[in-house]
């Protein structure tokens, strides 16, 4: 009888869920599971390892182009920076003097093949409007140089077209464009608004302040202008007509030719150059700043920006 009960109970056992138990490593015991405790499956970390991926890539993406809108924006403020100084260089080249000054004083380190070379890639960019070749320009203004440019060894930060500068890990270009042009007004006291002529590309020049004397004169002769000033006709009066269009010289005031009064302006235009990005291998960037300068041999002012 006995064998027969520790049979049953035995098969009664055999019969309930058979339980595995584990040892718990930290007090070195071996203990039951709960009941319904389950572990992960493989397909389910896999899952959460992509889910994981996934997250850490994008925010890695967005941390990169963070960095780089910040950097760029690092390197417009400074190209901002450095075109306010290089306009303060002209300011402080010109100051104290008068007008009729201004032309030596800012080209006095200018030579032809860099002055040229300046216009020509601002014109690129479409800061400047030139038209035509060197010697018969038409648009904004006329390129200008001095006759014998200066030597600027042992001369410290010298007013040039153009120069590099490294700020920041990031190389600029400061090119500084100065050209010739000309305020035309009616000497019965009209506006200067009356259309000069034909401009490049075919436009109008009605609304334009300033242009180069081959754009603003309807045939760009020069034969028979006056100085206002009978000081400066008695004084410069035998240069003006080769001067109001020549390379290296400018007119020392304001001038009558036919119905108009024609008053001699420098337009200086500097122009930061640089390629955006952290490697410095990105889209070339240009900032610009433009002002005129009146020289008149009576003023020594900042007249436009």
């Amino acid at each position: 009888m006995v064998d027969m009960r520790i049979s049953a109970d035995c098969t009664e056992m055999e019969a309930e869920d058979t339980v595995i138990p584990s040892k718990d490593a930290r007090r070195g015991e071996w203990r039951l599971p709960r009941r319904g405790q389950k572990g992960f499956t493989i397909v389910e970390v896999l899952v959460a390892l992509l889910i994981l991926l996934a997250t850490a890539t994008m925010t890695a993406q967005l941390s990169i182009q963070a960095i780089h809108t910040s950097y760029s924006q690092q390197q417009r403020s400074t190209a901002m920076t450095l075109s306010l100084a290089g306009m303060e260089q002209v300011r402080s080249t010109v100051r104290g003097i008068s007008g009729s000054e201004y032309f030596a004083s800012l080209t006095k380190y200018y030579d032809e093949s860099s002055s040229e070379s300046v216009a020509k890639k601002l014109n690129e960019y479409g800061v400047l409007q030139i038209d035509g070749d060197f010697s018969d320009l038409k648009g904004d203004m006329s390129v200008v140089y001095a006759e014998s440019a200066a030597d600027t060894s042992g001369v410290s930060d010298p007013l040039v077209p153009s120069t590099v500068l490294n700020k920041n890990g990031t190389d600029y270009t400061i090119n500084t464009a100065i050209g010739k042009c000309y305020r035309r007004q009616d000497k019965n006291g009209g506006t200067s608004t009356t259309s000069p002529g034909t401009l490049p590309g075919g436009g109008s020049g009605a609304n334009i302040v300033c242009l180069a004397w081959n754009s603003i004169s309807e045939n760009a002769a020069t034969v028979g202008a006056t100085y206002l000033d009978p000081d400066l006709q008695s004084a410069y009066g035998n240069t003006l007509e080769t001067d109001i269009k020549s390379a290296t010289a400018c007119p020392k005031g304001a001038f009558l030719l036919g119905n108009y009064i024609y008053s001699p302006m420098l337009r200086v235009t500097v122009a930061i150059e640089w390629k955006s990005g952290v490697t410095r291998s990105g889209k070339p960037q240009l900032y610009a700043t433009t002002e005129y300068l009146d020289s008149q041999a009576d003023t020594s002012l900042v007249i436009a920006s």
